[in-house]
């Protein structure tokens, strides 16, 4: 069971976002038809204008994406507080590029709208929201998809990052189809963006590394702020993330240890407890068997704003 969107994310709330969209009964939107030989690659290229176009609309910051054959991995910040400072002009230009409509005269459209100070108020806040962002994103995609006779998309699922990085099970997902990624040019975006870490787990390498794609980050930091998180990939099977309330932290999945690096509790360890496919709960138990943090699994109906993760 899942939960609603208002409990996860508060209406108007800033924040760094992982949100993934997969395609109903996991059907292919990307890749080639092995018993029609047909190939829908083009459609890749739909998703990434989409994501480009609208991260020029809406006030979010995107920070990286991966479009892989049956689902959509966008990593977004919401920044209702740069929307806050538009004009009602510029509200009005953004939503009438959003939704533009060809059965009015656009002048006098846009003067009934900022005229409508209620409505504006809708429209800031519409502007400034990560569910309005998704829709906008994957029903455009949905319905071109539909025409051509071959699947649709699934309303998103979201995850809060509160300065993590997203779940290592996507960096692993990515890496471990490298054939059928290898021509996206977004996964450089991805590599460029784990660099650091990466360079710190691996030798030292003689090579400069190679420059972004052209228009790779023309809708990455409009607002000129850096990244909110630190994405990292150590391994096949230990990543480092970082949480906002302990500092950062080191997760071996293999022994199930997970070592805080920074801050005042740095050096603490945790172990897992149960074995790793358990439903019931993910928890960490400090050397005292003391419950410290708490993952709830989606069928668990407790109240997930109790839980520090």
């Amino acid at each position: 069971m899942t939960y609603a969107r208002k409990i996860l994310i508060p209406k108007g709330s800033p924040g760094t976002f992982h949100c993934v969209s997969r395609c109903v009964r996991r059907a292919f939107l990307c890749g080639e038809d092995r018993l029609t030989g047909r190939s829908f690659e083009h459609r890749r290229q739909w998703v990434e204008d989409r994501i480009h176009e609208l991260a020029g609309i809406f006030g979010v910051a995107v920070w990286g994406y991966a479009v892989m054959s049956n689902h959509l991995h966008v990593v977004v910040q919401i920044l209702p507080e740069e929307v806050a400072l538009w004009s009602k002009e510029e509200v009005v230009k953004r939503w009438m590029r959003l939704y533009p409509r060809q059965d009015q005269n656009p002048e006098m459209r846009a003067e009934v709208l900022a005229g409508n100070a209620e409505r504006i108020k809708e429209l800031r806040e519409r502007l400034s929201n990560l569910s309005w962002f998704m829709r906008c994103l994957v029903e455009p995609i949905a319905r071109a998809a539909n025409k051509e006779g071959h699947c649709r998309l699934s309303p998103c699922s979201d995850a809060p990052n509160r300065g993590r990085s997203p779940a290592a099970g996507w960096f692993r997902g990515i890496f471990s189809q490298a054939k059928e990624v290898a021509p996206m040019k977004k996964l450089l975006v991805i590599a460029v963006l784990m660099a650091p870490v990466l360079a710190q787990a691996q030798q030292p390498s003689t090579q400069p590394m190679p420059p972004p794609p052209v228009g790779v980050y023309s809708c990455f930091g409009q607002y000129g702020i850096a990244p909110p998180m630190t994405f990292g990939l150590l391994d096949a099977e230990t990543y480092a993330d970082f949480d906002g309330k302990t500092g950062s932290y080191i997760y071996d999945s293999a022994s199930g240890v997970l070592t805080l690096t920074t801050g005042g509790l740095a050096g603490t360890k945790y172990r897992r407890t149960g074995k790793p496919d358990d439903r019931p709960a993910f928890r960490m138990l400090d050397a005292k068997g003391q419950l410290t943090a708490y993952m709830c699994p989606r069928d668990d109906k407790k109240d997930p704003r109790k839980h520090p993760w």
